[in-house]
């Protein structure tokens, strides 16, 4: 690749940075033909734009609602396998609190 082919590349690169299509939120390019003003393909895309941004806020919330009871979910499970555990072993379970209290009586 001789250097003028390099910058030959870097110009068309330039020019689609700088004049991009237009697409509506369904990736179909906007018709950007002598007959329709900038403007208006402009205010188009940014309506699309809107409404995707809408979309996302709406499936953002959704998920998050969904890990929140997800987590919810797994804490009650943990509870409850840690109240299973403690019924099994009385025993342990009370000489475990009993060295708990009795160690955290030395501390204060």
């Amino acid at each position: 690749m001789s250097n003028n082919d390099a910058w030959e590349m870097k110009m068309t690169d330039n020019d689609k940075v700088e004049n991009p299509q237009l697409v509506d939120s369904h990736g179909m390019v906007l018709n950007n033909g002598p007959d329709v003003r900038p403007r208006e393909a402009s205010d188009a895309q940014l309506e699309s734009l809107k409404t995707e941004i809408e979309n996302l806020r709406r499936s953002v919330a959704a998920i998050a609602a969904n890990a929140k009871s997800f987590g919810a979910d797994k804490i009650e499970l943990a509870i409850a396998d840690v109240e299973e555990t403690l019924k099994r072993n009385v025993f342990m379970s009370v000489g475990i609190a009993a060295l708990i209290g009795y160690a955290w009586g030395r501390i204060k």
